[in-house]
């Protein structure tokens, strides 16, 4: 996925402690297909295609170790939104279904990182995040699937521009 940032720095920028208020938009695509025995008749494939649009905002604290080495802590707020599609084909019978669904999920994220400043404006960022959503159902008649978030860890590398 793809994630871009907004982080307003609400203390004295010449600390070596910063903190302020973070805000993200993110993209991520989840797709994932199995197939199971149908007895005599032969098989039945599944694919589940979901597309997760989420936004998260939280305050954030940063340390600066040296002049371009950091780390920082943040916590806050997520929400998203997830548009799907579960699709089920039974080979033999002639069976097929298909449902759309889509729905807002909320939860919450605590997230740890370190930097290094490899320009005056620019340095490179990674870490974890823990993230809880809500869970997310869709079925389509013949299958059910279910996207459950719930004690979800993502790591993370990225680039982070000052302005």
């Amino acid at each position: 996925g793809v994630e871009v940032f907004y982080e307003r720095v609400l203390s004295s920028e010449q600390s070596r402690h910063l903190w302020g208020l973070r805000a993200g938009l993110g993209y991520m695509n989840f797709e994932a297909e199995s197939s199971m025995p149908a007895g005599l008749q032969g098989s039945r494939d599944h694919e589940l295609d979901a597309d997760i649009l989420y936004s998260m905002i939280g305050p954030f604290y940063e340390h600066r170790f040296t002049d371009r080495f950091y780390a920082q802590m943040s916590a806050g707020l997520a929400v998203a939104y997830v548009d799907a599609q579960l699709s089920t084909d039974s080979s033999g019978s002639g069976i097929t279904d298909s449902e759309s669904d889509s729905d807002f999920l909320f939860g919450a994220y605590v997230s740890a990182a370190i930097g290094y400043d490899i320009a005056p404006h620019c340095s490179l960022l990674g870490g974890i995040r823990y993230q809880y959503m809500d869970q997310f159902e869709i079925s389509n008649g013949l299958t059910r699937a279910t996207l459950d978030s719930d004690g979800a860890y993502q790591l993370f590398v990225g680039l982070r521009w000052a302005f």
